[in-house]
């Protein structure tokens, strides 16, 4: 392909820009044209009066549209002198059509925007003084800030026209100033309202308040009290939601802060008289617990603890702490009662320190005794797990005495050092037991690889049996690599493994490429060899063994193309199918050669059939009539007509070519031969017919001075038919 010239570029692209920016020409020029009329036509409607707001509003619209479609258009103003004559109609009809639009607009729009503020503000007045009323409802307020909204919302529609008319601008400045004053009654009245709801709220719960505290005495029971906290509680309450109306009230502000100094004192009251009166109570009922736990805990630090008196000495402790949990909220109370919580606590914690030495002793002595068969020749995988167990349980009894007792300091610092050393013996023979159970598996894989020693006697199916058991090898391996960071020789081992397998890999890929080239290479050599029967006799085959002999060839290329994964893998193959494509493009030509024969041959007996019958009128030309010369015209034209059909075959062999151009030839010499023999026939057959009318003239001729006038008309008839003859 020829490379296209750097002008030709510049031409082509100069037209096709040229047609674009014509193509947005004329858009722009429809879209003005499109505005004008609209506007146009949206002015007539706004002329009859009075006009709807509707038609104003699109009249409003299609003003904003023209002046779009000029700004759009601007840049074609320089370029196309009809579109800037459009274009400056177009503006003058903008400002003068948009004037009359915005005049007609602003005398509607204030017309109806003075009746409808009218209307607004006296339905605002009309609920506002409802809500200055005595005991307003929700429904007050919610119609008063309704009525708001929507004068709001009206001056702020009115406002556009403001400016165009100065008494409506005065009207909307007046009604939005009543709007003001009436907006801050409003505010000013549910502040009030609001502020009468919250004092009353305040004056009740300060009425409950001292009502409760009242009535407490040093014989006041739990409810009592219960009633005074929920008292003080709702005050506070109370105080909370009014916190934002003390700064917009000063007597409320007043209310409140005496409030707050009620709340106080009750509390302190309340809590005076919970210290006196219900912390005894309270001690009463933690005290026989309290003493049962002393009597536990005396008893199990003898030396002959039993059993039962452990046993006792945990439920005394569980119990103690149950009523320390459910009566510590009061230590807050009362320091007096809080000061005897904390003595109990402390004998709560020696006799939970006493209980914990007692158990960790009995179980170090259940880890020292697991721990014992792990020291053996070859502990089993059941002794590991008893002794594992043993360690957790340990660590589990250890959590609770992260700072123990000092009495049983040294005998926990012991079980952790019995903890660790116990961890690190028995991690270190379960790595033994793993270590002996995964080249255990790591072997039983690698039995199943035997097979490679016999490679080069497998086939496919048992190469890829071998491909399994080396991946199972590798996976047995994996299992094992985190053996391999806790065990030098084993890592050694696997490392080896692990190189054998991949050699063995290798042998496999090998063999795997061996068998894929003597698949490929016998489909290849099964296929050549049907096709070196047809090359044998490959110039005397017909077009239907050729056709055979086509097919056998592209059996050969199929296999090939089949065994085209095996040419990137064997070079030998690659080599050996280079060759053989070179064979099959050889007998490609052999059998195109042998078609090109049997068409030459085809067409060659076809003319010469026709020029067989051609030499038979050729030989006896100058004696044949007329119908006998159309004979030979039609086999001239069958040779002519063999030849086309043919034609097909002089471009792909010369020789054929040669001999189409003489046959040619022949044949216009056979058609010029037969022109001139029509010519003889037509001179001889004038020459008759003059000789006959000659003859008829010279029998009038010889008794021209007897002829009647009869007879003179023949004569003259005779001397026409001679004149015809020879015309």
């Amino acid at each position: 392909m020829k490379p296209v010239s750097a002008p030709l570029v510049v031409c082509i692209c100069l037209l096709l820009s040229t047609s674009a920016s014509a193509a947005d020409l004329q858009a722009a020029r429809q879209k003005l044209e499109a505005a004008r009329t609209n506007l146009a036509k949206a002015v007539q409607l706004i002329e009859k009066d009075p006009p709807a707001t509707a038609d104003l509003d699109a009249a409003h619209e299609a003003v904003k549209a023209l002046k779009d479609a000029i700004d759009a258009g601007a840049a074609f103003e320089t370029e196309d002198l009809e579109f800037a004559r459009s274009a400056l109609v177009a503006r003058k009809e903008l400002r003068t059509q948009r004037e009359f639009v915005q005049e007609r607009r602003a005398k509607v729009h204030i017309h109806e925007g003075r009746r409808t503020l009218e209307a607004a503000a006296a339905t605002l007045s009309e609920k506002a003084a409802r809500v200055a009323g005595k005991d307003p409802g929700e429904k007050d307020f919610a119609d008063a800030r309704a009525a708001a909204a929507a004068l709001r919302k009206a001056l702020d529609t009115a406002r556009e026209f403001v400016g165009q008319d100065e008494k409506f601008g005065r009207f909307v400045a007046d009604t939005e100033a009543a709007f003001s004053k009436t907006e801050k009654a409003l505010d000013e009245r549910v502040t009030q309202l609001t502020v009468e709801k919250q004092r009353a709220a305040l004056e009740e719960s300060r009425r409950a308040l001292a009502s409760s505290v009242g009535a407490l005495s040093k014989g006041s029971t739990d409810a009592d009290f219960e009633s005074a906290d929920k008292a003080s509680a709702t005050l506070a309450k109370r105080l909370d939601e009014g916190k934002a109306l003390e700064d917009k009230d000063k007597g409320y502000r007043a209310d409140a802060e005496k409030a707050r100094a009620e709340l106080s004192q009750s509390k302190k009251k309340a809590d005076d008289l919970w210290s006196t009166s219900r912390a005894e109570r309270l001690k009463a009922e933690i005290e026989p617990s309290h003493k049962d736990l002393k009597e536990a805990g005396t008893a199990i630090r003898a030396r002959t603890a039993t059993a039962d008196q452990l046993a006792e000495a945990r439920t005394a402790a569980i119990i103690v702490r149950k009523l320390l949990e459910e009566f510590q909220p009061q230590a807050a109370r009362s320091q007096v009662f809080a000061q005897y919580l904390a003595e109990v606590q402390k004998t709560l914690n020696d006799v939970e320190g006493e209980l914990a030495r007692r158990s960790l002793d009995s179980v170090v002595k259940a880890a020292t005794a697991a721990l014992r068969p792990v020291d053996g020749r070859a502990p089993t995988a059941e002794q590991l797990d008893a002794a594992t167990a043993a360690l957790a349980t340990l660590e589990k009894t250890l959590v609770p005495l992260q700072r123990p007792d000092p009495a049983i300091a040294a005998q926990v610092a012991d079980a952790r050092e019995l903890l660790r050393s116990g961890r690190a013996n028995l991690e270190k023979r379960r790595l033994g037991l793993d270590l002996q159970r995964q080249r255990a598996r790591v072997e039983e894989a690698r039995k199943r690889t035997t097979g490679l020693m016999r490679l080069q006697t497998l086939g496919k199916e048992q190469v890829t049996e071998l491909e399994a058991a080396l991946k199972q090898v590798l996976a047995a391996l994996d299992e094992g690599t985190a053996l391999t960071k806790k065990d030098r020789e084993y890592a050694v081992y696997a490392v080896e493994v692990r190189k054998r397998v991949r050699e063995g890999e290798a042998q496999l890929a090998r063999r795997k490429v061996e068998i894929d080239v003597l698949a490929a290479k016998a489909k290849v050599e099964e296929a050549r060899k049907r096709w070196a029967g047809f090359q044998a006799q490959l110039g005397r085959l017909g077009e239907e063994q050729l056709k055979e002999a086509e097919t056998s060839l592209m059996e050969i290329a199929k296999a090939l193309d089949e065994g085209n994964a095996v040419t990137k893998i064997d070079s030998d193959y690659a080599s050996y199918a280079s060759e053989v494509r070179k064979r099959v493009t050889e007998g490609v030509a052999q059998i195109a050669k042998s078609k090109v024969g049997l068409l030459v041959q085809a067409a060659k007996a076809k003319v010469e059939e026709a020029r067989k019958k051609w030499a038979g009128f050729q030989a006896r030309l100058g004696r044949i009539g007329e119908e006998q010369i159309k004979e030979a015209e039609e086999t001239l034209q069958q040779i002519a007509k063999a030849l086309d059909e043919g034609s097909a075959v002089t471009r792909i062999d010369k020789d054929y070519a040669f001999y189409d151009g003489e046959v040619r030839k022949r044949v216009a010499e056979g058609e010029a031969q037969i022109v001139l023999r029509k010519l003889v026939l037509e001179v001889l057959a004038a020459k008759t017919m003059v000789e006959e009318a000659r003859k008829k003239w010279a029998g009038f001729q010889a008794q021209l001075g007897r002829l009647g006038n009869a007879e003179v008309k023949e004569a003259e008839e005779s001397l026409k038919q001679v004149t015809q003859a020879l015309d």
